[in-house]
């Protein structure tokens, strides 16, 4: 090999201004291997190192049943496995916790504006899961739920109660555990929890909402808020729960507008994220706003499809056998869910149906006196022309049919 080898032989030429130092390296390693530079043509010294480095490389073990010791057992020490192997067989077979909507051992956020029934959805996802029963048709992997109530836990009681009686569920006990005030992410008494979750297992730890227990952070900071999500997903790597963290939207009210208030980190850290979208708002002579249904969306997903989730109806339910301290009925909101309305038309036959429903119409009846019933239970706006009502009282029907075959009968009167 000459001293000044102008690469011609070598395919792909060296740029000049690296060709000098090229030649000294290729020089220096083909003595180390042997190999006479200057009889050796450059392109069979660049050859030969190549597949050098191809058996080096070929040599070194792979993790696995395949691994060896020496540099293998820094590797393990590691944490390293062979990603080249895969069952094909168990892709898939990990249950989701609530199907389509949360996965299990995940960071998700439930974001939407004030007074759109966040708490409500996150409660009733807390229900089924520590019951094993269906989320809105989904099937949900059954598991202790803790739930860090650190707004509304005063309406607790009356919250569970309602949404218990519209789905029949029994008093029986359920691992559903509740924390009826704040902790601080990141403090000491946030690291107990997640040290006592680490034997508990739960299915869903709900932190509802994050401002409330991130008050030490600027939500509106990247870096800060940064640490939060953190920790959030740390407590779902060390108990394999879907920590559902409750937010407030700051940017809209409606559709794409919507999205988590403060720094952008949050989104970008999320496995989920759900969006709480209301729908024909109304305000009232005293400026209070009115939601007829929200409809709930999956605006991010890693491995599960996003859009549309479930759209649900907000309905007022008495409560059998409460009386509050002046003696009237005790009565909460539960959700209910609904076809999506098309358009702006009036409610559809099946929403009030749901409706009906929801109020403790569980009897299917004609249509007189399905108009009189809609006048006991307050419904307004109920449909009075016979063919409408007659739709109605088909659905009603339906509907009726369609939650005993799912076992949702009609509760205690």
């Amino acid at each position: 090999m000459p001293e000044q080898n102008d690469w011609s032989d070598i395919p792909g030429a060296i740029p000049p201004e690296e060709a000098e130092r090229s030649i000294g390296e290729l020089r220096s390693w083909a003595m180390a291997n042997g190999i006479d530079p200057d009889t050796t043509s450059a392109a069979n010294i660049l050859a030969a190192r190549k597949a050098a480095m191809s058996a080096a490389q070929a040599a070194v073990p792979l993790p696995g049943p395949r691994a060896a010791t020496g540099a293998m057992s820094g590797m393990n020490s590691l944490n390293l496995t062979d990603g080249w192997q895969y069952d094909v067989a168990s892709i898939g077979a990990e249950p989701h916790l609530i199907r389509d909507v949360l996965e299990r051992q995940s960071a998700a956020w439930l974001v939407g504006p004030s007074g759109s029934y966040k708490s409500f959805i996150a409660l009733s996802m807390a229900i089924c899961v520590a019951t094993g029963r269906p989320w809105y048709d989904r099937e949900t992997y059954a598991g202790p739920v803790v739930y860090i109530c650190s707004e509304g836990s005063k309406a607790w009681g009356k919250r569970m109660a309602a949404y218990a009686q519209v789905h029949g569920i029994s008093g029986d006990r359920h691992p559903f555990y509740l924390r009826p005030a704040p902790i601080e992410i990141g403090s000491e008494e946030w690291e107990a929890l997640a040290a006592l979750l680490e034997h508990v297992r739960p299915a869903l730890v709900v932190v509802d909402t994050q401002a409330q227990c991130a008050t030490a952070a600027d939500e509106n900071s990247n870096s800060e808020m940064a640490r939060i999500v953190k920790r959030l997903a740390a407590m779902a790597n060390r108990t394999g729960a879907a920590v559902l963290t409750v937010h407030h939207s700051g940017h809209g009210k409606e559709g794409r507008d919507i999205r988590a208030r403060g720094a952008s980190s949050i989104y970008a850290a999320a496995d989920t994220e759900l969006k709480v979208v209301p729908k024909e708002q109304t305000i009232d002579d005293r400026g209070q706003e009115s939601i007829r249904y929200i409809s709930l969306e999956a605006s991010k997903q890693k491995d599960m499809p996003t859009g549309p989730v479930v759209t649900l109806s907000p309905h007022v339910v008495e409560i059998n056998g409460a009386t509050d301290y002046y003696g009237r009925p005790v009565t909460s909101l539960v959700l209910v869910d609904i076809d999506p309305p098309k358009g702006d038309d009036a409610s559809t036959p099946e929403e009030w149906a749901a409706m009906l429903y929801a109020a403790g119409v569980r009897e299917a009846m004609g249509r007189d006196r399905l108009i009189q019933e809609a006048n006991v239970k307050g419904l307004e706006g109920f449909p009075r022309k016979a063919a409408e009502a007659a739709k109605v009282a088909k659905a009603h029907k339906e509907l009726i049919a369609r939650k005993a075959a799912e076992g949702q009968g009609a509760f205690d009167e």
